[in-house]
């Protein structure tokens, strides 16, 4: 599966639905690692809603590679053993609207959830060989 644009890079950016609102970022980065993408992933956003942190239900993973992608979207597709109690089931596809590290840190270095005020755990985060990285300032 090529990616969107001129360059039809591979695709490495998966967006997983049905992720119970319970979860926190650091329960996802868990969660994947267990699975056994640990130090696979550079980019994890889960989108909670501020003030409440309760998240939306979905998060976007880029994966490293585009054959460790496809791994992870056949592993978490219908997947439902949640750290929480929950009847949802992963759906799992690939993200439509943006493509590859850059395309997110791009997206999202301007953005007003970037700023000092917001809570850490509504933001995104870059990881380097499965450790958190400075997202780049504008």
């Amino acid at each position: 599966a090529l990616g969107p644009g001129a360059g039809q890079e591979p695709m490495t950016t998966v967006i997983m639905r049905n992720v119970p609102q319970t979860y926190t970022r650091a329960m996802l980065l868990e969660l994947l690692a267990a699975e056994g993408f640990g130090g696979r992933f550079d980019f994890v956003y889960l989108p909670v809603e501020f003030g409440t942190s309760s998240a939306f239900g979905y998060a976007f993973v880029n994966l490293v590679a585009h054959e460790i992608a496809e791994r992870f979207l056949a592993h978490f597709q219908g997947f439902s053993s949640w750290q929480v109690p929950s009847g949802n089931a992963a759906d799992v596809s690939w993200s439509k609207a943006h493509q590859g590290l850059a395309q997110h840190v791009e997206r999202y270095r301007n953005s007003p959830m970037m700023d000092e005020s917001m809570p850490d755990e509504c933001k995104p985060v870059i990881l380097r060989n499965g450790v958190r990285a400075a997202f780049p300032t504008p």
